[in-house]
C-alpha cells in the first residue's frame, strides 16, 4: 500500500513538473514572439532609468611599477522592460523565471580608467519578473590606470582611481519651441541651478 501511494505521488509531481515546464515555454513564447534586443526599452518614448550598484567583492593586486590595481567587482543591475510584462493568472501563476543575458538588451557600463575588463561568467543568467523588472548580477574582474603608494614601513596603502558619471534624465519643466527663440535648440547652465539626482557610491 505504501508503495502504491509512494509511485502515485511519483506520477503526480512529475505531471505536475511537466505541465509547469509546458507553461513556461508557453509563457517565453508569448514574451519574445515580438521582442527585439536591439532596441532599449521604452524606446521613442521616454528615458529609461535603471540602478546599478557596485561592490568591491575583493582586491587582486596592487602594482606600484605599473600604477595599475586589479579587483573583482559585483555588479548589480535593475532596470525594466514593459515589453517583459504578462499576467501570472494566465500561466499557472509563474510570477518569474531566469533567463541568460544573451537574449536580452542590457545597459552597457563602462569603467572610465580601465585598462583591461573582464566577466567572470560568459553568460550570466537575468531574473525577469512579472512586471517587467529585471535583475541582473555580474561578477566582473576590472584593471584599472591608479595611482599607487605603498609605504613599506607602514601597513597602510592606499590606491586611487577616477570614475567618470555621464548622467542623462529629462525634465518637462524644461522644454521650450526653439521657433520662438531664434531656433536655439540648447544651452549650457551650471548644475547648481537645476535639479541633479543624487549618486551615491556604495562602499565609498
Amino acid at each position: 500500500m505504501k508503495w502504491t501511494i509512494l509511485l502515485i505521488t511519483l506520477i503526480e509531481l512529475h505531471l505536475v513538473r511537466s505541465q509547469i515546464s509546458l507553461t513556461l515555454n508557453q509563457l517565453l513564447k508569448d514574451v519574445f514572439t515580438n521582442y527585439d534586443k536591439r532596441t532599449r526599452p521604452f524606446e521613442n518614448e521616454q528615458p529609461l532609468i535603471f540602478s546599478a550598484r557596485l561592490t568591491e567583492a575583493m582586491l587582486v593586486k596592487l602594482d606600484t611599477e605599473s600604477q595599475t590595481v586589479s579587483f573583482n567587482l559585483a555588479q548589480y543591475l535593475k532596470w525594466q522592460d514593459p515589453r517583459l510584462v504578462w499576467d501570472p493568472a494566465k500561466y499557472d501563476n509563474i510570477s518569474q523565471f531566469y533567463i541568460p543575458t544573451s537574449l536580452l538588451w542590457m545597459p552597457k557600463i563602462y569603467f572610465y580608467n580601465s585598462i583591461q575588463t573582464s566577466s567572470s561568467l560568459s553568460d550570466p543568467d537575468a531574473l525577469i519578473l512579472s512586471n517587467g523588472n529585471i535583475t541582473v548580477y555580474l561578477a566582473t574582474f576590472v584593471t584599472c590606470a591608479s595611482d599607487v603608494y605603498m609605504d613599506r614601513d607602514s601597513e597602510a596603502q592606499t590606491a586611487s582611481f577616477n570614475i567618470a558619471q555621464y548622467l542623462k534624465w529629462q525634465d518637462p519643466r524644461l522644454v521650450w519651441d526653439p521657433a520662438k527663440y531664434n531656433n536655439i535648440s540648447q544651452f549650457y547652465i551650471p548644475t547648481s541651478s537645476i535639479w541633479t539626482p543624487n549618486i551615491f557610491f556604495y562602499n565609498r
